[in-house]
This record gives C-alpha cells, structure tokens and sequence, in this order.
C-alpha cells in the first residue's frame, strides 16, 4: 500500500503474543530517495531491521543516525520519529511493531465482556500514574449498570 509518493507498506503478519493483551504487526517497509520525512509516534514499540539500502532515523532527543542493511534499531513506544532514504536507490525495512491488543482480542478471552476502552495514556500501573483517568474509566465502565 503507498502511503506518500516513495513510501510503501507492505503487511505481512498479524499474531497475538504471549504477553497478555499485546500482539505484533510487522510489515515490509520499502522507502524511495521520493520519500518524504515524516515525523511520527506509535504506541508500543517499534524493531526495525534494514534490509537493503541506508535509512537515517532520527529519534526526538538524539542526534540522527544511519543505518545500512543488516543493522537494527528500536523505537520505544511513543518516540516522535521520522526516516529517510540517504542512499540513491530503494531502501527498506523489516518493521515489527509491538501494540496493545485490540477488543477483539478481549473478546476472545472475555466472552462477557460489558466495557473496553484503550486509555490514550497510563499503563499497566494506571492507577498511580494517572488516577484521574484511571477514577473516570472505572465510573465509565460500571455506568450502564446502574
């Protein structure tokens, strides 16, 4: 699929991990010298893995840097990244992307399930690190029991 003139994204699997309530996405990611720098965010986890050509990332915080097929890196969850092709032909990477799970995945473990709702912030200690949401999700979820 072309997401901009010079960027493709090609999925190649999909699979529940064994971490509950996460699964992996990884996709083939072919990038054209055309390629716009795109500035970015995912929330989990980015590995990525060059497979042909040199790709410069650059990472908020941390000063740009290429690599060349054969050489890895990754993005933790939430980072504002971009890449771009600095060689003359195509460049690609293997991208694998560690993410919550969706509803569909609860619903598979959680038949009954009455309420799901993925926080735009907090983690797996919500009620420390955010308390209000975390307060405002537990009163959203017992409403319609009331």
């Amino acid at each position: 699929m072309q997401q901009a003139p010079g960027l493709w994204r090609t999925d190649l699997q999909r699979q529940d991990l064994s971490a509950p309530g996460r699964e992996m996405v990884q996709s083939r990611v072919d990038i054209g010298p055309e390629a716009p720098l795109v500035k970015h965010s995912h929330p989990g986890e980015e590995i990525i893995y060059a497979l042909e050509g040199s790709l410069e990332y650059q990472l908020e915080g941390q000063p740009p840097k290429t690599f060349h097929a054969g050489e890895a890196l990754t993005v933790p969850a939430g980072v504002v990244h971009a890449v771009r092709n600095v060689g003359s032909g195509n460049a690609a990477e293997l991208a694998t992307y560690v993410v919550q799970a969706p509803r569909s995945w609860a619903e598979k473990v959680y038949p009954n399930l009455i309420y799901f709702h993925q926080a735009a912030r907090g983690g797996h200690f919500a009620a420390w690190e955010e308390p209000d949401l975390f307060a405002a999700e537990i009163r959203e979820a017992f409403r319609p029991l009331r």
